[in-house]
């Protein structure tokens, strides 16, 4: 062991070193008190540094790795459409690619390197998986282990036994934040999930919807800040149809409100369901038996469908692009909300969050609300579109299901270590968002999630958005007279799908 000679002598030639390298060379007197110390002097107190707290970190799952001796493991996914709906090729990473290239780079190779084999995707167009699963399990093959359907094509796919109960895998626990458990129990039928959804589905992260503003435009016209309506609790249908309305101008003059005049919202169809649903309600509810049943008579839900009726069709305030047959043959519904709200020609613009993309050249600053609440008293709630977000399902030809337990948790796990802030802190709200307030709103978006199961369900025959879309653009205000008269049609569909689900294993 070193004695306290050979330390005090190696203690100054340290601080000898350290300080001719500042350009200062100690003195005898200076190295001296260094080599003896007054040990009974009165302990000196030092401010502490000011250091950011780090977050706590939540423990990795704790699965033994299993060598799979370099095979492949096979991903069926849905290829990348051109960059507007579906941005991210899910499975397919980048070292040198950006943020979230990387991440599922980074992600990959951890569960490559832990259990030896080789992530391999396939890709195809997101109506073909039933059809490419189909003819696998027909023919008894194996080539598929994974499978990313988009949501609404899980239960068409369970409903045709293409898919295994995901809740009879190992190793999975979604109570994890890497997973979006509530979604599991929003969309379970008879406790049986045939596809779970977690910060792998990089494109359910994509597919949230929001409100965007023109910052300039409530500058310039001296309105209310709709983020501090926000932060306060009062961003209510009331509040964002008073500024529509305030903003709304025929400023080109020919005595009539349209497409090239100024106006407060420019939406097309499908944003009656970010609207309803954003409010957070539902048209199914489940009973204690975990079983599905119609429920859009109650008083409340009639009441938001009505207001959001009049609201999309308040035509001094809101221009329903689809109501203009001539906008759609020159470059279509969601190009004409776009170039409205980039040109500065409607004050709101309501998309799911890959529209945000498409801002990043707009010369007017913009910032990003969640959707509006229907009362103050409200919760602000979360919409994904069921079309254009990924989830995760096993067909039925994979029968290592020990295997799979162990890659999807971790995957999961990888992806919600780096994937999640690839996309969600450097993505949004380092490259796309312009201002801190974003962020914050960003995060009241991404806080929690809910679906109504009828909403995943709208390939299975519950057809609530093709509904919907027409009750708003034929301004249909009768909503009762309208639910009352598909009511037996959807009750007997939904019979229908429960008696198959509990058929399947």
């Amino acid at each position: 062991m070193m004695n306290k000679k050979i330390q005090r002598i190696l203690c100054v030639l340290l601080a000898a070193l350290f300080l001719s390298s500042c350009g200062t060379t100690p003195t005898e007197e200076t190295a001296a008190n260094m080599e003896a110390p007054d040990v009974s002097a009165e302990p000196t107190e030092e401010t502490p540094e000011e250091t950011e707290p780090e977050e706590p970190q939540i423990p990795a799952p704790e699965i033994e790795a299993i060598d799979c001796g370099g095979e492949n493991y096979v991903v069926l996914a849905r290829q990348i459409d051109g960059g507007y709906v579906y941005q991210f090729a899910e499975m397919t990473g980048d070292v040198e690619g950006d943020a979230v290239d990387q991440a599922i780079w980074e992600r990959n190779l951890a569960i490559e390197e832990k259990y030896d084999l080789k992530l391999v995707p396939e890709y195809g167009g997101a109506w073909d998986m039933n059809t490419i699963i189909q003819q696998e399990v027909s023919s008894g093959g194996g080539n598929y282990d994974l499978l990313m359907p988009m949501v609404q094509y899980g239960p068409v796919m369970a409903l045709n036994g293409l898919l295994t109960n995901m809740n009879t895998l190992p190793y999975i626990d979604t109570s994890k934040p890497w997973w979006f458990g509530s979604l599991m129990e929003d969309t379970s039928i008879s406790g049986k999930n045939y596809w779970y959804a977690g910060n792998i589905n990089v494109s359910m992260l994509d597919g949230v919807a929001a409100m965007f503003f023109n910052k300039n435009m409530v500058t310039d016209m001296n309105l209310d800040s709709p983020y501090q309506l926000a932060k306060d609790g009062k961003w209510t249908y009331d509040a964002m149809e008073t500024m529509c309305e305030a903003v709304t101008s025929d400023t080109n003059g020919d005595g009539t409100i349209g497409f090239d005049d100024r106006m407060g919202l420019t939406v097309n169809a499908f944003a009656w369901g970010p609207m309803f649903y954003g409010t957070g309600s539902s048209f199914i509810s489940k009973d204690t038996d975990d079983l599905p049943v119609i429920d859009f008579g109650n008083e409340r839900t009639i009441s938001i469908l009505q207001s959001l009726c009049a609201l999309l069709n308040n035509d001094s305030a809101v221009i329903l692009v689809n109501q203009h047959p001539e906008l759609e043959t020159s470059g279509g519904w969601g190009q004409a909300s776009i170039d409205m709200f980039t040109q500065d020609r409607a004050l709101f613009w309501l998309e799911v969050m890959y529209g945000m993309a498409q801002l990043r050249d707009m010369e007017s600053d913009f910032g990003v609300l969640p959707i509006p609440k229907y009362e103050e008293a409200d919760e602000y709630a979360t919409y994904i579109h069921v079309g254009h977000s990924s989830a995760i399902s096993i067909p039925v030809t994979n029968t290592n299901l020990d295997l799979a337990g162990r890659i999807l948790e971790d995957m999961a796990y990888e992806s919600y270590r780096v994937l999640r802030p690839a996309y969600y802190d450097v993505t949004l709200q380092k490259k796309t968002a312009r201002d801190e307030d974003s962020g914050e709103m960003l995060d009241i978006l991404y806080k929690s999630f809910r679906m109504d199961l009828a909403w995943a369900l709208s390939q299975s025959g519950i057809a609530m958005d093709s509904l919907m879309r027409t009750v708003m653009i034929e301004n249909q205000s009768d909503i009762v007279s309208t639910l009352a008269g598909n009511q037996k049609t959807l009750d007997a569909t939904l019979k229908g799908i429960i008696k198959q689900f509990n058929r399947l294993p």
